[in-house]
């Protein structure tokens, strides 16, 4: 994995944790996530900016990953929230964040282990 790539990888997992923080520290409670505001931008922004970081990977690094991991998709969730947050479907960032954040958090774990094994 490139130096650049290693470098995204690092930071989208310090997003990834910053949801699971969230979501244990507001104890997963998706009504909560309905009702604090703070809680559900904190989740959006994370999102967001692990859709930000995706865009910055090299091809070559998301071509041979894409079958692990939807990066059109991570983009296309970061457009939606840049650009039309407002349009944002709750339930989905919600499942977002307890369903497919703990597996991209797998994958940049397993990802940057591979890379310092190499």
């Amino acid at each position: 994995m490139e130096g650049t790539d290693l470098q995204r990888i690092r930071h989208i997992l310090l997003h990834c944790e910053e949801i699971e923080a969230s979501l244990k520290r507001h104890h997963r409670d998706y009504e909560e996530f309905l009702d604090d505001h703070e809680f559900y931008n904190s989740v959006c922004m994370d999102v967001l900016q692990i859709g930000e970081l995706s865009g910055g990977l090299s091809p070559a690094f998301k071509n041979k990953t894409s079958d692990k991991v939807p990066w059109i998709s991570i983009r296309s969730v970061r457009n939606i929230a840049a650009h039309a947050y407002e349009t944002l479907n709750s339930s989905r960032l919600w499942d977002i964040a307890t369903h497919d954040i703990p597996a991209l958090k797998q994958f940049c774990e397993q990802a940057i282990t591979e890379s310092e094994n190499t």
